[in-house]
């Protein structure tokens, strides 16, 4: 568990800091042991989300449970103190003489299979944002800033308050229902305050790499969720009068960030395929397709500033 306000003795991240702070070497014991890093923000979603079903169905949610980062997300606590540095722009690590070195279990892993299945819970940030926010609240306070504001903030981005958001634009958490069968995957109710009328719904089938935009609808109201896959969907907003004109939104849509994301009509949008398997994006519409309600532009059109290309952040 690791983020910003941890100055607890004998842990990675405190540790780093103040040996950095310190102009002293980060001197690591096990620097090859792998830990299930997550941020503080990640197991409190959790909990939030169980309390929630809890006080609903207390005997259907009650028991142990796991909240932890995908087994892909593993890394080193060389990597981890590696990362700190980087982000921080200074400091050095030395390995402790294998003499020093304490019994450390060299592999933790959580298995989250509980939570995944039954809440619907997965993790929200990679390791490498969570690295990068820990961070970023460590280098904010030492240099001066309000560690209640950068809480703040990081809380905020944590939980959906989405950069570069386009008015309009919804963005809402589905839930998936797993068992020994197989799951069900939640999309959209009549009675949801999303839901407005029903014209249509079809599957579109999109292979990786393959880009499919941009279009504009001037009546239709589109409900994306995608399936099986993933893909990178993206907004353009050039509505005369908009709060958000001239803005452009990424949203990375799968059944591990499993959402609904409902676009009103004139706004820009398409999506690519991407990842090592096709995609399967369903789209519930309220209007029938109509061919004279639809608008089509050519993915590269130079009218709307987006590069489909991988960016190397």
């Amino acid at each position: 568990m690791i983020g910003g306000g941890d100055w607890a003795a004998d842990r990675i991240i405190p540790d780093c800091i103040r040996a950095i702070e310190s102009n002293e070497a980060i001197e690591l014991r096990n620097p090859k042991a792998t830990r299930p890093w997550q941020h503080v923000l990640e197991p409190l979603s959790g909990y939030l989300l169980l309390a929630a079903q809890l006080y609903h169905e207390p005997f259907k949610y009650q028991g142990s449970w796991n909240f932890g980062p995908f087994s892909s997300e593993v890394r080193t606590v060389e990597e981890v103190a590696s990362s700190i540095i980087e982000h921080l722009g200074r400091g050095q690590i030395v390995i402790a003489k294998s003499s020093q070195a304490q019994h450390e279990a060299q592999l933790l892993q959580l298995n989250c299979d509980k939570a995944n299945q039954l809440l619907g819970w997965y993790p929200r940030w990679q390791v490498d944002q969570t690295l990068k926010a820990t961070a970023l609240w460590y280098k904010t306070v030492l240099e001066g800033g309000d560690a209640e504001t950068i809480t703040r903030s990081q809380i905020n981005d944590y939980f959906g308050e989405r950069k570069n958001m386009i008015e309009g634009v919804i963005i809402a958490p589905l839930r998936q229902i797993f068992d020994e069968r197989g799951k069900v995957m939640h999309m959209l109710r009549e009675d949801s305050e999303i839901f407005s009328r029903f014209g249509e719904i079809y599957f579109s089938c999109t292979h990786p790499g393959a880009i499919k935009a941009w279009h504009l609808h001037k009546k239709m109201t589109l409900n994306y969720a995608v399936l099986h896959g993933e893909i990178k969907f993206v907004l353009y907003d050039d509505r005369p009068g908009s709060k958000t004109r001239n803005c452009v939104e990424e949203i990375f849509l799968s059944p591990e960030n499993y959402c609904l994301v409902t676009v009103p009509p004139l706004i820009w949008n398409g999506f690519k395929g991407i990842g090592q398997k096709s995609s399967i994006v369903a789209n519930l519409a309220t209007l029938p397709h109509d061919p004279d309600e639809i608008e089509r532009r050519p993915p590269t059109d130079s009218s709307i500033p987006y590069d489909w290309q991988i960016k190397h952040r």
